[in-house]
Parts: C-alpha cells; structure tokens; sequence
C-alpha cells in the first residue's frame, strides 16, 4: 500500500494509487542466490504515469531479491567461509572468535562471540565495503535472523549508506519463513512488506 510521496500523504483518489491496487505481487526464492518478484495487473498504468510506475517495480524487484540474496547466505550458512588454508581463524579475549580471509579482490572479516553467534560481518571489495550487524530472535525452532543493520559505501570511496532489513516469522509446515519485510534506507525511504499464501517445498538442486 502506498501511503507517501515524497512528504505528502497520498488522497484515496490518486491515478498512480489507483493502478497500484490492481497490482498483483508474488514471490519465489530457493534459498540460494537471489528470489525474484513478480509484478503482474490488469490494466496499464495511467497516462503520464507510466515512468513513475516502472521505477516503481524495478525499486520493488531491486529491493526483493537484495533482502533474499542477504537472507539466504544466512539461513543457508553461505554467510560463514569453510575453514581451510584461505582462511584465518583467532580467538578474542572474551571467548569469540574472528574469521578473516581474502577471496580473489573482497576481503572478509567476521565476528563471533563465545557461543558461535554470528555478531558482525566486514566486506571490502574494490566495488563496495559493507559493515552488516545481524541481530535474532528464539523461535521453537531455534534463532533466526531477526534483523541486519547495514553501512555500505558503494564504491567504497561513496559517502556511506545505513541501510536495515527487518523480518516477521510464519510458520508454514515444518519451515520458518518471511511473512513480513521491512527495509528501511535511512533518510531515503522505507518499503514495509507482507506475504500471505506462502507455500513451501523442498527444491530439485537440494534433493540432490
């Protein structure tokens, strides 16, 4: 639901609103990668509209498969390296521990407390340096990503960006999934969504 523009309050009878409610919205994600989403209606948007209305849905699609490509490599463990001979591995003072390592032109270092919870994550790569700092939440099921707090700098050498994902949990069969997404960019604008219908299943690559 639109409910701004810019700084004002959007009237029932707006054309852009109008169109928007007609928009039928869906979305797929493997857990791995990026999740898409689907913009579909009925009608075309209104005259004069048409490029607002498709900046619209790219900064919806951009926005859905960048909170997924970040959720994913936590749920699916990505986000943490194998341990080999690329990777360094300390202890800090209080029972945590540092992981540190270079992958081709993206440095990496991330850190761990004593429980081996995931605190902090630091990338630099020549295009982008991110500082991401998830946070949890107990479920029956165990924790799962509550919320990352983002700085990116992208380029690096851009002035720096907050950027946070915020996430409700359903549980739909045995599975903890997304049934609310707020993504929220400091002082640029916030995108609160929701899913209902949400189905499960158990994908082709992950049987194998």
């Amino acid at each position: 639901m639109l409910t701004h523009s810019g700084v004002a309050d959007v009237p029932d009878d707006n054309p852009g609103l109008k169109y928007l409610q007609t928009v039928h919205l869906s979305v797929a994600d493997e857990l791995r990668g990026q999740g898409s989403l689907d913009w579909s209606s009925p009608g075309a948007p209104p005259q004069g509209k048409e490029e607002a209305m498709m900046q619209t849905k790219e900064g919806l699609q951009t926005s859905i498969a960048g909170f997924f490509q970040a959720w994913n490599a936590y749920m699916n463990g990505s986000m943490v390296p194998v341990p080999d001979g690329s990777v360094n591995v300390t202890t800090s003072g209080d029972g945590g521990v540092h992981l540190s390592g270079l992958s081709k032109e993206t440095k990496f270092d991330e850190d761990f407390d004593k429980n081996m919870l995931l605190t902090q994550v630091h990338v630099d790569s020549p295009s982008i340096m991110v500082v991401a700092i998830p946070t949890y939440v107990s479920t029956p099921d165990g924790l799962v990503v509550s919320a990352v707090r983002s700085l990116v700098n992208q380029p690096p050498s851009a002035p720096q960006v907050e950027a946070t994902f915020r996430i409700e949990y359903a549980k739909v069969d045995s599975y903890q999934i997304p049934s609310r997404i707020v993504l929220d960019i400091k002082n640029t604008g916030v995108i609160d969504f929701g899913l209902s219908a949400c189905q499960v299943s158990v994908a082709e690559w992950a049987k194998k």
